[in-house]
């Protein structure tokens, strides 16, 4: 944007006068939100003015819009119909730069046409209030009118606001209200700085979109209407539940509630909604039924330490694709997920102490996460998770044992089981695993790799324990060989291998081995067959004794990194 803004100004630098002007270019791309129209209108006033002159217009822009560009923008806008001045008004001040998707989804609700009126889209009574001051201005002394259908409230303020009902009174056309810290903090979050009664009510039977980051009260109003919500999202709030209702939410999409400390409870009848996101909510301690969640893409219970049994699923949940279950209090699943949860693509378990058996019904499932769980060894009934990609048992301190079945996932590409302190062993068919690109297995009782280790063409990332090298077959399938060291060696000399099918390796990494406990007796004659390796690191040049035919390979970049011994 700044070199579209100095074309348009049309002035050449040189020299110290470029450095300068540069950095006032960059400063009014900024000061009119790099919209091409406005850079196109200051860059025209501009031309040939002096640095001063450039620095004064800047500063005056940080409080008044320049009114030609004002002018042009105007004129686009009167050209709009209604329909799409009520649009252009939500999108500039609610959702700008937000996903077309979910944004032409809450505007449907409003009853506008958002796909059409989007598109046309070129980018007094005050329909929408977007400024801290204004809005706090307007809660503060009650001046809402009938003509406000939309608040946007920034928190970063440094201000206290005490709201109460007669604040939102005249405001029945609301339609959007968001709520929130534009630079969110820890300190932000715990200092509410608004201040609500417990009787405050205010009116929602028009509200589409409910946003409030930090609602102080333990419910929402007993007049809140939800029966045209499409989006909820009220994390970090007081909330101990939402609502009552016996109506189901039809229109109800989203819900985002994650952080609050206090909710225990959440309504049944969310039969349309796409996304429950309850992170981090640690009191809650139980879920209804989800038989009338069919449309449910995104469920997170992630953090909800009180939560020990997952529901039963009675119904088809075929389009869930995420389930985020970690640092929860659950010991199993129930057999209805693979029954009913057809389409789940990830699985959260992390750090679920209490979890000692997974399920394994799961065909479609991509990555399956048990960082931190007490699992003591894997199913052999593992291999019918077929579309498995990522396997992750990081620190599963009481893992013995991997089933050889595991071997027929085909599809799978990382494993990793750094941090299984009792594992002494892979599958020996490990090398059936012909799409494997990482194997981390650093902090585990392995002492070698099975030798079936040598057919994995695509394995790029091999960690492992202390730094113990591999044997000569292990390495010559590699493309790109990093061999990751860790402390710990266990001091045994170092023979660099031969590499006689090792065509395509590019980079050889032994520089971190501890050089005062293992040695490198000699480089092999094979190593100017690789014709691709371009960097090639080593320990202390004092340790090798032989370097026949090393010279032969000219564009190695060798490095011998000199360490200290004593």
């Amino acid at each position: 944007m700044s070199k579209l803004f100095s074309s348009l100004v049309g002035t050449h630098w040189t020299g110290a006068s470029q450095e300068g002007y540069e950095t006032l270019s960059h400063s009014m791309v900024r000061c009119v939100d790099r919209l091409p129209l406005g850079l196109k209108v200051l860059g025209r006033f501009l031309v040939g003015k002096t640095k001063c002159q450039w620095k004064g217009e800047m500063k005056k822009l940080e409080w008044e819009p320049n009114q030609k560009i004002q002018s042009v923008l105007k004129r686009s806008y009167d050209e709009l119909d209604r329909t799409q001045k009520e649009i252009f008004l939500d999108v500039a001040c609610f959702f700008n730069g937000e996903d077309k998707d979910r944004v032409t989804r809450i505007l449907d609700a409003c009853n506008f046409s958002a796909e059409s009126g989007i598109g046309v889209l070129n980018p007094e009574k005050w329909s929408r209030l977007c400024y801290p001051e204004v809005v706090n201005r307007v809660l503060t002394r009650r001046l809402g009118t009938k003509a406000i259908k939309g608040i946007l409230f920034d928190l970063s303020i440094p201000k206290r606001i005490h709201i109460t009902t007669k604040s939102f009174e005249m405001m029945t056309k609301l339609r959007l209200l968001k709520i929130h810290w534009a630079h969110e903090s820890t300190s932000m979050r715990e200092d509410n700085k608004v201040k609500l009664s417990k009787e405050f009510e205010f009116p929602s039977y028009e509200l589409r979109y409910f946003y409030w980051h930090g609602y102080p009260l333990e419910s929402l109003p007993s007049s809140f209407c939800a029966e045209d919500l499409v989006e909820l999202d009220m994390c970090y709030s007081s909330l101990k539940q939402l609502w009552e209702s016996d109506e189901p939410l039809e229109k109800l999409n989203t819900i985002r509630v994650s952080f609050s400390q206090h909710l225990m409870e959440i309504p049944d009848l969310l039969k349309k909604v796409t996304e429950l996101n309850l992170k981090n909510c640690k009191k809650l301690s139980s879920f209804p039924s989800i038989i009338d969640m069919e449309a449910l893409k995104i469920l997170n219970f992630a953090g909800c330490s009180e939560l020990k049994k997952f529901p039963d699923i009675q119904c088809n949940m075929e389009h869930l694709l995420e389930l985020y279950l970690s640092s929860t209090a659950i010991e199993e699943l129930p057999s209805s997920i693979g029954q009913h949860i057809t389409g789940l693509v990830l699985l959260d378990l992390k750090r679920c102490k209490n979890l000692t058996k997974i399920m394994e019904d799961m065909e479609n499932l991509k990555e399956l996460l048990l960082e931190g769980t007490s699992i003591e060894v894997l199913p052999s009934s593992i291999e019918r998770l077929k579309g498995l990609v990522l396997l992750n048992l990081r620190k599963c301190k009481k893992l013995v044992s991997l089933p050889d079945s595991m071997c027929n996932l085909r599809s799978l590409q990382t494993i990793i089981v750094s941090g299984c302190s009792q594992l002494d062993q892979l599958p020996k068919n490990v090398g059936s695993l012909q799409h494997l690109v990482q194997l981390h297995a650093d902090g585990t009782a392995i002492t070698q790799p099975p030798d079936s280790i040598v057919l994995l063409r695509d394995l790029r990332v091999l960690i492992y324990p202390g730094c113990k090298i591999l044997p000569s077959s292990s390495l010559s399938s590699l493309f790109s060989f990093w061999l990751l060291h860790r402390r710990g060696s266990n001091g045994i000399g170092l023979h660099l291998p031969s590499f006689p099918c090792l065509s395509s390796l590019t980079n050889l990494n032994q520089s971190s081995c501890n050089p005062s406990r293992n040695n490198f007796l000699s480089i092999p004659t094979s190593v100017s067959a690789l014709t691709n390796l371009g960097d090639l690191r080593l320990g202390s040049a004092r340790i090798l004794q032989k370097f026949q035919s090393f010279h032969q390979v000219s564009q190695i970049s060798i490095h011998m990194i000199a360490h200290p011994f004593h």
